[in-house]
């Protein structure tokens, strides 16, 4: 595994696909989400995995909120051409939501 600390702006080169992306509590900072998703995907292997986690830390964050968020974020990840999404959630309070997509076998677009 090797583990790298980085802004979505500037990705580096990480040389080989990768087998797997993990990013907690940050698409909602990126500009343009769903082109920023676009370029995580290029970076993936074919059938390589995302995971976006989103836990809402507004006052009053609830159950709702958190399937809102899944819902947002598995829109995102289908308009940037993930596949097989599915969404896992952690009973905490307020409850975190754990989206999973696949990068297609295909050729990324």
């Amino acid at each position: 595994m090797h583990l790298t600390h980085a802004s979505v702006k500037r990705l580096p080169s990480f040389g080989d696909p990768l087998d797997a992306i993990l990013a907690v509590n940050s698409v909602g900072f990126c500009p343009d989400p769903v082109d920023r998703l676009r370029e995580l995907r290029r970076l993936l292997r074919p059938a390589g995995r995302i995971a976006l986690v989103s836990q809402p830390r507004r006052p009053g964050a609830t159950r709702d909120t958190t399937a809102r968020a899944a819902q947002e974020l598995q829109d995102m990840l289908t308009q940037a051409g993930f596949t097989h999404l599915r969404v896992e959630t952690l009973e905490l309070d307020p409850p975190v939501a754990c989206v999973l997509a696949d990068n297609p076998t295909g050729m990324p677009s």
